[in-house]
């Protein structure tokens, strides 16, 4: 089967809220994903061996996005992958059209899927030593993930 690709221009932090939409995806209809990312945020050439490590992911490419503009999550973040040289029958852009005034991973559903994500997504780390690291955020939605799952609050 031919992956379905997903858009993303957001930074690093945002793009990890985008992760259950892309596993709820896969899991309805057994296509993989091909990311296709915005090469102007240079944190996104490195997380390639992250995201293959994830069931979900046939590929991830890292290509010049036209225009850019950080303050709302990379702009325009509706781009056709196939004008940015990534054949893609089906794809999704997940971005900021405005603010999110919802639980991101919801935010980003409710533009690509119709509201539906997978609220049970698990990042795979691949082997993990455990270490004393502490996780210091101001966000208490990203405390109650990293500790109790990704299901949102309310």
């Amino acid at each position: 089967m031919t992956p379905i690709g997903i858009t993303h221009t957001g930074k690093l932090g945002d793009f990890y809220f985008a992760l259950p939409l892309a596993s709820w995806l896969y899991k309805v209809s057994g296509r993989k994903i091909h990311w296709v990312l915005a090469k102007q945020f240079p944190l996104f050439a490195k997380v390639r061996s992250l995201l293959m490590l994830q069931e979900m992911t046939a590929e991830v490419s890292v290509v010049d996005w036209p225009g850019f503009y950080w303050a709302l999550g990379g702009q325009p973040w509706e781009v056709d992958p196939n004008e940015l040289g990534i054949t893609l029958e089906t794809y999704y852009n997940v971005g900021y059209p405005g603010w999110p005034d919802l639980f991101v991973s919801q935010y980003f559903a409710n533009y690509a899927t119709d509201g539906e994500w997978d609220r049970d997504f698990v990042l795979n780390l691949g082997p993990v030593t455990p270490t004393d690291e502490i996780v210091c955020t101001e966000h208490k939605q990203i405390v109650d993930m990293y500790l109790n799952g990704p299901n949102p609050p309310g």
